[in-house]
């Protein structure tokens, strides 16, 4: 992975709780429910903490989409920044 993208994620403010979800999610027409939103919530707490962790619930309750924002939002705020900084 490039240097720069690495040094990108590791300063993202992760740790900060989202209320409500992104904008970008919300432009698709898709919504997390709550209990979504905090699994989601959580992989950007646990990340920035460093920590592995494991998604795991009753079958049928948005893992995959929880993931797949986490991913997203992750390219999102490195995006955002290579942006903001001139670097893209």
């Amino acid at each position: 992975m490039n240097h720069r993208i690495w040094s990108i994620l590791k300063s993202l403010q992760l740790k900060n709780k989202l209320d409500k979800q992104p904008d970008y999610i919300e432009k698709t027409g898709g919504t997390l429910h709550p209990y979504q939103l905090e699994g989601f919530n959580w992989m950007r707490f646990s990340w920035a903490q460093d920590t592995n962790v494991i998604l795991a619930d009753e079958m049928g309750l948005g893992k995959t989409i929880q993931a797949i924002s986490f991913i997203h939002s992750l390219y999102q705020e490195v995006s955002h920044n290579m942006e903001v900084s001139g670097k893209r």
